[in-house]
Parts: C-alpha cells; sequence; structure tokens
C-alpha cells in the first residue's frame, strides 16, 4: 500500500472511531481517536513517523474493545444491527495494526520522540479520564413522599395517578421541583406510613467534569434501590424529571 493511500486509511479510519465516541466509548476512545487520526497526517510526510505516533491509540483502541468480543459479554447481548458497526471497527483495527507493525518492522526513526509523544497524549486521556470522567458521587437530599397518585398537581398526573406508584419530590436551585416516580409495589408498602412526609434519599451521580449527566436512586429512607449504575430491580429504575413552578425554563442541573 502506497504512502499515500495508507496516510488517508489512518485519517478516514481515524475519522471513523471518533465519531464512534457517540455509541458511548468517553473520553479516553476519543483521544485515541483523534491522535489516530493525525498519525495519517503525518503519515503523509514520513510513515515511519505515523506508524509510531499511531502504535499507541491503537493498541489502546483494541484493548478496550476486546471485552465486547469475550464470552462474559457475548453470553448476555442478543444480536444488534449496531454490530455491524463494531465489525467494521474491528476491520479498521486489522488493518491498522498490520500496517503499522510492518511500517516499524521496514524503517527506523532517530530517536523514541514519536514514541514518547504518542504514550504521553494517551497516558494523560487516561489520568483525566479516571480523575475526571464518569465519576460516581453519592449526593442525600430530603424528598417528599406522594403515593398513589395523591400528591402535587403536574407530579403526580398520568401515569403516576394509579395504585402502587411512589414519587418522589423535592425543591431546587430557581424554584423548580426535582422528582423520581416509580411503579413499585414493594416501594410503595415500604413508604406507606410515609406518606405525605419528608424521607432521606441518596443518589449515585455520574459526573463528567463536575457536571451530573445521568444518576439511580441509591435509597430511599434506608432501602437500597441501586449500587452504582446496577439496578437491584426492574421497578426501582423509576423515571426522574424537572418540572418548573414559573413560566421559566426548568433545568436538570438545578436539582444538584
Amino acid at each position: 500500500m502506497s504512502r499515500v493511500a495508507a496516510a488517508i486509511f489512518f485519517i478516514l479510519s481515524g475519522m471513523f472511531m471518533s465519531v464512534m465516541v457517540l455509541m458511548g466509548w468517553g473520553l479516553l476512545y476519543l483521544s485515541c481517536g483523534i491522535l489516530w487520526t493525525l498519525s495519517g497526517l503525518v503519515w503523509m510526510w514520513r510513515p515511519s513517523l505515523g506508524a509510531r505516533v499511531g502504535a499507541f491509540p491503537v493498541l489502546v483502541v483494541a484493548a478496550m474493545m476486546a471485552p465486547l468480543f469475550l464470552p462474559p459479554y457475548r453470553q448476555h447481548v442478543e444480536w444488534s444491527p449496531i454490530f455491524w458497526f463494531y465489525g467494521f471497527q474491528v476491520l479498521c483495527l486489522a488493518i491498522a495494526l498490520a500496517l503499522i507493525l510492518t511500517t516499524i518492522r521496514k524503517t527506523s526513526v532517530p530517536n523514541f520522540t514519536p514514541w514518547i509523544i504518542s504514550f504521553s497524549v494517551v497516558f494523560a486521556s487516561f489520568l483525566v479520564n479516571r480523575a475526571f470522567v464518569d465519576r460516581l458521587v453519592t449526593k442525600s437530599y430530603q424528598a417528599n413522599v406522594a403515593l398513589d397518585g395523591k400528591g402535587p398537581l403536574g407530579l403526580t398526573d398520568p401515569p403516576w395517578d394509579v395504585p402502587d406508584t411512589v414519587v418522589l419530590y423535592r425543591n431546587g436551585r430557581n424554584g423548580v421541583v426535582c422528582y423520581d416516580a416509580f411503579h413499585s409495589k414493594e416501594l410503595h408498602d415500604f413508604l406507606l406510613s410515609r406518606n405525605g412526609q419528608s424521607v432521606t434519599v441518596e443518589y449515585a451521580t455520574f459526573t463528567d467534569f463536575g457536571k451530573v449527566r445521568g444518576y439511580n436512586v441509591h435509597s430511599v429512607d434506608g432501602k437500597i434501590l441501586a449500587n452504582g449504575d446496577h439496578v437491584l430491580k426492574p421497578e426501582f429504575g423509576g423515571s426522574g424529571g424537572v418540572a418548573s413552578g414559573s413560566s421559566g425554563t426548568a433545568s436538570g442541573d438545578d436539582c444538584w
């Protein structure tokens, strides 16, 4: 494969890998995808440097994708058209690894600078990802209990106005009301004596750079509903939302 063709492959495949971050791969994967793309630009100028710059990001992406094809994951996942995208990623990985290994064996560089640059970018992304991305933080608030649709208007409307429904609501900032609603007989019976009262609710929040992007209700009045991102029972999944008491726009950021 000529230098230009190989460079174009790395640029296009790197861009594809970067876009695949939309499937939830995270910051480390995105950083590797971008560096993968940049290695194609370097390859256009000098393949020996491009191969070494692209080595670490390609290896890290391969390591991140490997669990998808191992039995513990495959045994619990049904076929989906999205696997075609995974298959194309694997194809790109195989071609990229073959080109990198072949080029490294046939060429040489005067020092370890491209290796150091590649490793430093990937390692820095790894540290940032571990320190600031997808952080699990537990937060506690007092929330009011409304059962069987008996509560504030707008929060206990359909589909939360039938038996065995639970709505937990609390005041946030800027006049918003934050709530979580459940269809759960078990939780309903547990909170039956606390209807209309306030209870302690613990939330397992998932933050990126300090901003909450998602959460589970960890516990209600001491009853555990979820551990991190694992909900103990489907009925404990619930639905969350935010309502504004004025004509302004309600934002979920005002709940934390």
